[in-house]
């Protein structure tokens, strides 16, 4: 049987195991000296990313039954993109895969994903950012086919501070206006951590296979287009 990729929206009762799972990954990160996460933030933040998840901006992702990872798309990001006009972009943040199940290409496929996302609401940009000094990320991002805009210095409420970020945006075609869909709205509360049992009980957003020796890239993408103007 074919494995699938399936995205959820988390629930309000997940936090605690959202935060496990970002600290999970922060703390895997740093002992390995990348920069990109820094252990104990996200606790610190813990009533940041309950509001988020209560605006639908936090989703699961499953393969099958099981949990393994998870990502964050905003509307809006006046702090690292305020050039940026409102409604023209999805931001992607928090893009993490358990690292029990790395080595599958599971990042590019939420990342395919999370561009049909911006098609369906009739954006034209997916954007992300990561550390200005974040070797690693720079190259997965260029190679899933994302142009470099610069870097900013970034200016967060504390914990976090002021951080100097590399800034990248794929650009999409949108899908007919009869066919799009508003924002994300607020997520529904649900009782328990249902992630621990996988998709089924859900409202799943996408089915996505995921075929042995099958290209990286879904067969959904859009082809990668200059931008029609500077970063």
């Amino acid at each position: 049987m074919t494995d699938r990729l399936q995205i959820a929206r988390a629930r309000r009762s997940d936090l605690d195991a959202y935060i496990d799972l970002l600290e999970e990954i922060a703390e895997w990160l740093a002992a390995r000296g990348i920069r990109q996460y820094l252990p104990g933030t996200f606790r610190a933040s813990r009533a940041y990313f309950a509001e988020s998840i209560r605006r639908g901006e936090v989703h699961w992702a499953f393969v099958d039954d099981t949990m393994v990872g998870a990502v964050r798309l905003l509307n809006e990001d006046a702090v690292v993109w305020p050039e940026v006009p409102e409604g023209e972009s999805v931001y992607v943040y928090n893009l993490v895969v358990r690292r029990d199940r790395a080595r599958r290409e599971l990042g590019v496929r939420i990342l395919d994903w999370a561009e049909r996302e911006t098609q369906a609401m009739g954006r034209i940009f997916l954007r992300l950012d990561c550390y200005a000094d974040n070797a690693f990320l720079r190259r997965y991002y260029a190679n899933a086919g994302f142009l470099a805009c610069g870097e900013v210095d970034a200016r967060y409420p504390a914990p976090v501070g002021t951080i100097r970020l590399q800034r990248y945006e794929k650009r999409v075609h949108p899908v007919p206006a009869a066919a799009r869909r508003p924002a994300r709205s607020p997520s529904p509360g649900g009782s328990g951590a249902a992630w621990e049992s996988g998709a089924p009980g859900r409202d799943t957003l996408a089915r996505i296979p995921l075929e042995r020796g099958a290209s990286s890239r879904s067969r959904w993408e859009t082809r990668p287009t200059p931008s029609s103007r500077p970063c």
